[in-house]
Formats: C-alpha cells, structure tokens, sequence
C-alpha cells in the first residue's frame, strides 16, 4: 500500500542517509516540520547533517501551507516554536484567512501555527468595539472597490469557537 505521505516519507528517510534531495510539495511538509525540529537527535543516528538547515529553509518558504501541515507532524509545541523562529515562519504576515474553517484541526494539534493563521480575525473575535470600528475603517480606506471583507464583524461574533479544541 503507497499513500502519498508513505511515499513522502520513504523520499525523506532516503534524503536523511544522503540519497536524493529533500523532498517537496504539501505532502512532505509535515516530515519538514519533523527534520528541522529534531534535527539534532536525527543527526547523531546519522542523518545528512544539513538536513535541519534545509527544512527550516523549506518551511520558510512555504509559507501558510508550512503552518497548516505543522499538525500532520504531531510536534509538540515547544518543537514547533523552535522550528517557527527558525525558518522566519514566526514572522510571517498573513493578511487574510481564506477558509477558517480549513484552520480548526490546526487548533487542536499546532496551537501557535494556528493562531499565526488566524491572527487576522483576531480583533474581530475581540468583541472589543474600538478594535472592530478600527479595522473597518482600515479595510474601507484601503480595500480596492470591488474587495469584498473575508467576514463580517457580526459574522464573526456568530461563529462561535468549540470549547476544548485546543
């Protein structure tokens, strides 16, 4: 039986004893997140010492997709926040939330990845009045005309958050 993450995992346990290149795409996101996590220990059973390096820099670069498959890795959080802040993902900007939804079980495994992912609702969540005029008006003054808002603040508050998914 071949899955697409056994075969991720096959390429990266090759690319761990030196044979082949770190393997790419969503599916081997979470092995990423696992090499640059435990790079050290990986490293004194033998694995390709720049192998944590690389990982970081994958991640790095993956950006928003690297912070949603950081829950297929099991990490915990201590792990992930080392891998976060060393790949740059820590500081990743992200402006908009395209699918919340997309995010929950992000919530229950990678609780920091989640809340890089979510942060751009996290005033509207607030309930805090001065947060949500703010932004309202942000978004008027400079959303292009035909920009529709991701959500509403209304919406928002409508939508509640299920009690011990984290």
């Amino acid at each position: 039986m071949s899955t697409g993450i056994d075969t991720a995992a096959a390429r990266t346990t090759a690319y761990l004893a030196g044979r082949g290149t770190l393997p790419r795409g969503t599916e081997a996101i979470p092995y990423q997140w696992i090499v640059a996590a435990r790079g050290r220990d990986l490293q004194a059973c033998g694995a390709k010492e720049t192998a944590p390096g690389e990982c970081l820099k994958a991640l790095g670069g993956a950006g928003g997709d690297a912070l949603m498959g950081a829950a297929d890795s099991f990490l915990r959080s201590g792990e992930l926040a080392v891998a976060l802040v060393g790949s740059g993902l820590a500081a990743l900007r992200i402006r908009e939330v395209a699918d919340p939804a997309a995010v929950r079980p992000v919530w229950r495994r990678a609780l920091l990845c989640a809340l890089l992912l979510t942060a751009p609702l996290l005033p509207y969540l607030s309930g805090d009045p001065a947060c949500t005029l703010l932004i309202g008006a942000l978004a008027i003054v400079r959303a292009p005309a035909t920009a529709l808002p991701l959500t509403t603040p209304t919406a928002a508050r409508r939508t509640p958050l299920k009690r011990g998914c984290c």
